[in-house]
């Protein structure tokens, strides 16, 4: 089966509109980084990386920057997400996705390659992280993890429901009727195994303090040529408790 990853991507969030494309370090988006660390890494190398953006013209800026880059991009729906993702994954033929959200500049590319290659156990519908309270990473702040999911499995939650909100959130059918799909959930301290200890990191970008404070943790990491590795944010984060201060507030802000 083919294996690929999605980003979804679109300029009309409503909290901070063109947060991905608009410059965020060295005249780069947030975006454009983003993709850049997936291709240089080579953790993934080769795999089909498909940019899922929406067929409104104020997206035109985000196909651009994908033929830039080298990348796909499909054009779909702005609300129904899903099947958005449906009709990306058929266009480009990828069988088990990896979902990855535009607005996660600092994804853990360790994580990224386990769960790549977990999409191979033969069995799943849906591969993820977890945190030990029992919560899909997916609905945290952190900003680290990402999910994989097999078309299949998406044609079906279409079929299951015409409910709203699982079109516009394309997995959280799944992990609210569990019993339905056969599930993997990686512990993420497996993964990252201090990330528990930072109840308040936030590096999800949705408001312009979220742009801010992100782009002083990217600029430090790599003025100081650092790796953009967990233990480095965390190490950051120890000496600037006014930054983790900020996040402890916007997470109690952007509640998911």
């Amino acid at each position: 089966m083919n294996k690929g990853i999605i980003i979804q991507a679109r300029t009309g969030s409503t909290r901070l509109p063109d947060k991905i494309i608009i410059p965020f370090y060295d005249k780069k988006s947030i975006l454009e980084l983003l993709i850049n660390r997936i291709l240089e890494s080579k953790t993934v190398s080769p795999t089909k990386i498909v940019i899922a953006t929406t067929i409104d013209c104020r997206d035109d800026c985000i196909v651009s920057l994908g033929e830039q880059l080298g990348v796909s991009v499909f054009r779909g729906a702005e609300s129904d997400v899903l099947e958005r993702f449906i009709m990306a994954a058929q266009e480009y033929k990828i069988d088990k996705i990896i979902r990855i959200c535009s607005d996660n500049l600092f994804i853990d590319l360790e994580s990224l390659k386990h769960l790549y290659n977990c999409l191979d156990e033969p069995g799943y519908d849906y591969c993820s992280f977890i945190t030990s309270s029992g919560v899909p990473s997916i609905k945290t702040h952190s900003g680290f993890f990402m999910e994989g999911v097999t078309l299949k499995t998406l044609c079906r939650v279409r079929d299951l429901t015409v409910n709203r909100i699982y079109h516009e959130h394309v997995t959280n059918y799944i992990y609210e009727h569990l019993d339905e799909f056969n599930c993997k959930f990686i512990p993420v301290c497996e993964m990252i195994p201090d990330v528990e200890k930072y109840i308040n990191l936030r590096l999800t970008t949705d408001t312009e303090l979220d742009f801010v404070t992100q782009n002083e943790i990217y600029t430090h990491l790599v003025v100081n040529n650092l790796e953009i590795s967990p233990q480095n944010i965390f190490d950051f984060l120890d000496c600037r408790p006014d930054i983790y201060e900020v996040m402890r507030e916007l997470k109690i802000q952007n509640s998911k």
